[in-house]
């Protein structure tokens, strides 16, 4: 992300998909009663969609400015291009 500078919208959205999702208590080892593993769930798959968006953006970013466009690269199963 240092190619984009840091207060570029692109590192910004990447910084903040780490605490997507709702805010949760923190527990003390081994005390795992009561622990919401559907909130855990829900606050990774929040995690994966943000930093899917700023990797999407990031990647489109490059491409208006490599002009690459869609020539080379690799599909991934999740439809990410992967620059070869």
């Amino acid at each position: 992300m240092r190619a984009f500078g840091s207060a570029s919208p692109n590192y910004r959205n990447f910084r903040n998909a780490r605490i997507a999702g709702e805010p949760t208590a923190v527990i003390a080892f081994g005390d795992y009663e009561g622990v919401d593993h559907e909130l855990y769930q829900r606050n990774f798959q929040a995690r994966l969609q943000a930093y899917e968006g700023a990797l999407k953006s990031s990647l489109a970013e490059l491409e208006l400015v490599t002009g690459c466009g869609n020539q080379g690269g690799i599909r991934t199963r999740t439809g990410i291009r992967v620059l070869s």
